[in-house]
């Protein structure tokens, strides 16, 4: 019998409390070592680049192109007879929408399908493999990738005409359920933002259950704190004022790094 490989992809979504998952597979990354290889952004950025690009063209040439950098980069792992893997990088799933007018989730589907063959090609038929999702309600939703866009780009457009023509994308279930018919027979999971974050461990939790990581490795597991806490309405009015003014790129970023500065001080106090 083949032994059996456990792959787990968590591909978004973005704002969902992607940061602290991967916050808290880096920090025990000693206990997921032994079973699992341990992938998260800083170690494929080429590949995030090319998911996100294909994300805003949807053209054959940028999925092919995504899919040679994958299978090049699974070709380096080395997982031996037994361990399994885990990707946890929210730009798999493309573009953030809402940024410099991305409409949405329109190519994770593919995106996720792409990545299915891949991990089959390269890991061989015998994989588990699990897509997670991470979701959040959508006005949750919406106004976190509003901050996420204002203090990242020249967003210059109030909330609620920001939101708009985002309502559709926003119901992140619907996205699961099309990868989950693009990616058949491979199982797709979901689960709330409003849910994950009160588990024991927070929103990784149900990461690591798909990893079945052996019981003494998971015992020394400890939660981690909360990332991306919401600005004050304040804070976002400040940005968005910087966003409407004439100044440099270059001097946009100061004063946008000096306002974020001063609102993480005040939180820290």
């Amino acid at each position: 019998m083949a032994q059996r490989r456990i792959v787990v992809v968590h591909a978004g979504f973005h704002k969902t409390g992607t940061t602290s998952v991967q916050a808290l597979l880096r920090q025990h990354g000693k206990q997921i070592w032994p079973q699992h290889a341990l992938v998260l952004p800083p170690r494929i950025p080429s590949i995030l680049r090319v998911a996100t690009l294909h994300s805003a063209l949807r053209d054959p040439l940028s999925l092919n192109e995504f899919a040679f950098r994958l299978k090049e980069f699974l070709a380096t792992l080395d997982l031996g007879k037994k361990r399994g893997l885990c990707i946890s990088a929210e730009d798999l799933a493309g573009l953030i929408p809402g940024r410099n007018g991305h409409p949405g989730y329109e190519a994770t589907p593919t995106l996720m399908a792409t990545m299915a063959r891949c991990l089959k090609e390269a890991l061989g038929d015998e994989i588990e493999l699990t897509f997670f999702f991470s979701t959040r309600a959508a006005e949750a939703w919406l106004r976190s990738t509003y901050w996420q866009n204002l203090r990242g780009s020249r967003l210059t457009e109030r909330f609620e005409s920001y939101a708009e023509p985002l309502a559709e994308c926003s119901d992140l279930e619907a996205i699961v359920q099309q990868v989950r018919d693009k990616v058949s027979p491979h199982r797709v999971i979901s689960r709330p933002l409003e849910e994950t974050r009160d588990l024991p461990l927070g929103p990784g939790e149900p990461i690591l259950d798909l990893l079945e990581l052996h019981s003494a490795a998971r015992a020394e597991i400890k939660p981690v704190k909360a990332y991306n806490a919401a600005p004050p309405d304040k804070l976002v009015d400040a940005v968005l004022r910087l966003n409407r003014s004439n100044l440099d790129d270059e001097s946009l970023a100061r004063e946008k790094a000096q306002a974020l500065g001063r609102f993480a001080l005040k939180r820290d106090n």
